[in-house]
């Protein structure tokens, strides 16, 4: 007999129950927030407490608990940590080849103007870190681009997080909404529902984003000076984030979305300048915002991620998902399928009568379909693009596993949490 998920195991009241059951999201914050400690241990600490609680609390048996661990562990290394290390892997061959220093100092090199390079930088090219690389890349590399034309470092910092809050839920080739679906059992067509579902909220935000970081850096009156290229930006941005997160997925809501904003600007700049320069009060007097690059380094430089777009959206479509999905296997966790079962609520169309309906947990194996597969092709691809041999190629991918180590045990510790919890009836 599976053992049956219990929803109220404290004094027999949901509400005391909840109040226990969010203990370990409470240490999760507690330690991450007050005692600042490094995210995989607090992640491990928090997993613990969920491992305490279901077994002392909820009754589950700790087997049961031990291997509901490590299915969400497995499923943080892969399919989500393999997509962030194929992603991460790209984004260092694009820096050791030198191609996105390319890219960086081909917009910082656009204008002058410092709320038109507030825009390119810190909202499309922060966009694009994000989208790219994710992992704290749209601060550390947007803000220093901003640094290096001279704002100062803490204020840098602040209009980049502030830019940061459109891209941020598909961030790493989509993730957060990747991790979201595995954690709740969601199906591929579930997991487009999921992303349009985003989709559909989060260009509202895209849409005013960019006013709103021009109206905190200078003022309504000079944004008013720039409405334009704000408008632009934020349309530009918000129509293709809608767009292709509601009908290609989430895997590149937004490295298209910026490319398309950059491009929009681009363009407009080339019709259209404000009427007067802004700049700070400690600025030098202002260049001529060349880069020095010609135009074919400048697109070979974004062949990198152009190819990314090209294999990812290959990788989806329907024909190629069939072909590859033949070689997906699904695996049954022993000890944990249909080991568990939960009683259905009212609300899925259960009632006071409906029987436990036991939960079925198997592991997906989809190692040529996964969306990771086709970023680690582009990351190859990327390699001669960039010039990199095979054996500086292979160093890069063994640099970037051994600075990933942390937020891999980070990662599977998070989901192995999300598991327990899930798995426990919590």
């Amino acid at each position: 007999m599976p053992w049956i998920q219990a929803y109220a195991p404290i004094a027999d009241s949901a509400g005391l129950s909840a109040a226990v059951a969010s203990i370990p999201l409470v240490v999760l914050f507690v330690c991450l927030a007050v005692l600042r400690m490094q995210v995989s241990r607090a992640a491990i600490a928090a997993l613990a407490a969920a491992l305490a609680l279901a077994v002392l609390c909820w009754g589950m048996p700790a087997g049961l608990a031990a291997v509901a661990a490590a299915q969400g562990a497995a499923f943080g290394l892969f399919p989500v940590f393999f997509i962030v290390l194929a992603t991460l892997f790209l984004f260092n061959i694009t820096v050791r080849g030198g191609q996105f220093e390319v890219i960086r100092a081909s917009l910082a090199g656009v204008t002058s103007d410092r709320r038109i390079q507030a825009l390119l930088i810190a909202f499309c090219f922060g966009a694009f870190a994000e989208g790219a690389a994710g992992f704290g890349a749209p601060v550390a590399i947007a803000g220093a681009t901003l640094v290096g034309l001279g704002f100062r470092p803490f204020y840098a910092a602040g209009i980049c997080l502030v830019a940061n809050t459109a891209p941020v839920a598909f961030g790493t080739i989509g993730i957060p909404i990747v991790a979201m679906a595995g954690v709740i059992g969601l199906n591929d067509a579930d997991l487009m529902k999921l992303s349009a579902t985003v989709g559909h909220q989060l260009p509202f935000i895209s849409l005013i984003l960019p006013a709103y970081m021009v109206l905190i850096m200078a003022g309504p009156r000079r944004t008013l000076e720039v409405l334009p290229a704000v408008v632009t930006c934020g349309a530009t941005f918000a129509a293709c984030q809608f767009a292709v997160a509601s009908y290609l997925g989430p895997y590149l809501p937004d490295i298209l979305a910026s490319i398309a904003a950059m491009a929009a600007l681009l363009v407009l700049l080339r019709f259209w300048q404000p009427r007067t320069l802004f700049r700070f009060d400690h600025d030098l007097p202002a260049g001529d915002g060349g880069h020095g690059h010609t135009a074919g380094q400048v697109l070979r430089a974004w062949l990198p991620y152009l190819a990314l777009t090209a294999i990812v959206l290959l990788w989806g479509a329907a024909p190629v998902k069939a072909v590859l999905n033949r070689s997906t296997v699904m695996v049954p966790v022993p000890g944990l399928d249909n080991a568990i079962a939960r009683i259905p609520s009212a609300a899925a169309g259960g009632g006071r009568d409906a029987g436990p309906v036991p939960i079925p947990a198997k592991f997906k194996l989809d190692y040529l379909a996964s969306g990771g597969s086709a970023v680690f092709i582009a990351a190859i691809l990327s390699a001669a693009i960039c010039g990199l041999g095979a054996r500086e190629a292979l160093r890069t991918l063994g640099r970037t596993i051994r600075d990933m180590r942390y937020p891999a045990l980070a990662i599977a510790s998070v989901l192995a949490l999300a598991y327990v919890m899930n798995a426990s009836g919590m």
